[in-house]
């Protein structure tokens, strides 16, 4: 008999280039194509615009989504609007196990899904199996944009969640590898399932041809945890290079344009072939100790064939190495500019050697399919407790 999935996502499931979004859009196609649930439930949050939220879509239509509003998010205290989404969704949760169903409930990021499993077990107890998904390494990249109390506090709900939830799936070797050091007494509840990608029309295009002009992009989030400020650092250095250029596809905490760099603004899933199509080098620069699990950008820019330049450490290279990608110790900003240039050199006077990394990062990302992934999910599923 099939059960019932319940997804707890403390989201407004904006259709844009969040990572975590654009993981859920795959897994939802692909359990909905293999019709493995007897219904999907997704409890959110209240979208400031439904036109660009999940919900909106025709293909989402057999998903049942359940809403909290809570305002404005900016105006309230993070902790108060969680715990008014979790409160609420509990709400809507207990309607549904009334039906005497069997359910499996998977939740979404570390610190919502604290407080919401927490509120579950004191007032909605009951014996389904509880899954948490992480999906970075939150405290990392909190400690970059929060205080230190916010910090703590988060800290004790990573705590909780690593000890109450029956299994925890991490979405990377990096994130994995992590928790299991820190969690040494939970690892036969700690599992992976990498992120992947569809990438049919990646692979259709051509690799990149040396000319005058080559163009390097960043990709992503503009905050820290990302490394985005390395980028422009780079960018500054080559700023009297007239055959380099630098575009940055995104949004986050850097809005000021500089001279250096041409800023694009947001984009969404259905812009990543043009923009992987026209530029040559794509640049990841997450920090080891900030950022975490397998980049679904990284995934496309190998897919698409251009040629790679990231930070040499554990999140980059749990796909990436010297066969298939230029890289470089973490934080050399000057190290990151003389790659350019070694790169522009290499491709003039000798482009086959370009030509084997991109044609070997394309190979690399064949083994990161949805159908993969959601197989992967289900075997942790269906092990026991």
């Amino acid at each position: 008999m099939k059960k019932a999935l319940d997804i707890f996502f403390y989201s407004e499931l904006i259709n844009s280039r969040s990572g975590v979004v654009t993981w859920l859009k795959y897994f939802l196609k692909e359990l909905e194509k293999i019709n493995h649930y007897s219904s999907i439930n997704i409890y959110m949050i209240k979208p400031r615009n439904e036109s660009e939220s999940l919900i909106s879509h025709p293909e989402y239509k057999n998903i049942n989504f359940y809403i909290t509003d809570i305002g404005i998010p900016e105006r309230n205290n993070p902790f108060f609007n969680i715990t008014k989404w979790a409160w609420s969704s509990l709400k809507a949760f207990k309607k549904q196990t009334s039906k005497n169903e069997e359910r499996e409930l998977l939740f979404i990021s570390t610190l919502p899904s604290a407080v919401i499993l927490f509120l579950m077990n004191l007032f909605f107890k009951n014996n389904n199996q509880k899954v948490l998904w992480v999906r970075s390494k939150a405290l990392g990249e909190l400690a970059t944009y929060r205080n230190n109390l916010y910090v703590k506090i988060a800290s004790l709900l990573e705590k909780y969640a690593f000890h109450k939830f029956d299994k925890i799936i991490t979405n990377g070797t990096d994130t994995y590898n992590y928790y299991l050091s820190i969690y040494e007494n939970k690892n036969s509840k700690i599992f992976k399932v990498s992120n992947a990608i569809n990438a049919e029309e990646l692979f259709k295009l051509k690799y990149p041809e040396y000319k005058d002009e080559i163009r390097i992009a960043y990709l992503g989030r503009l905050n820290e945890a990302k490394g985005f400020s390395y980028f422009l650092k780079s960018a500054e250095l080559a700023k009297n290079e007239q055959t380099l250029s630098f575009h940055v596809y995104g949004e986050g905490d850097y809005n000021k344009e500089i001279e250096t760099v041409k800023f694009y603004g947001a984009y969404d899933q259905n812009m990543i072939k043009e923009i992987l199509e026209k530029n040559d080098v794509i640049v990841f620069l997450n920090r080891e100790n900030f950022s975490g699990g397998l980049s679904h950008s990284l995934l496309e820019a190998m897919a698409a064939g251009r040629i790679i330049v990231a930070w040499n450490n554990n999140v980059h290279c749990q796909v990436l190495n010297d066969t298939n990608s230029w890289l470089v110790p973490e934080g050399d900003v000057e190290g990151l500019y003389l790659m350019y240039k070694k790169i522009q050199d290499i491709w003039k006077n000798n482009p086959k050697e370009i030509l084997e990394k991109c044609i070997e990062a394309r190979k690399e990302s064949l083994k990161y399919s949805p159908h993969e992934h959601v197989k992967k999910y289900l075997e942790i599923m269906d092990r026991k407790r």
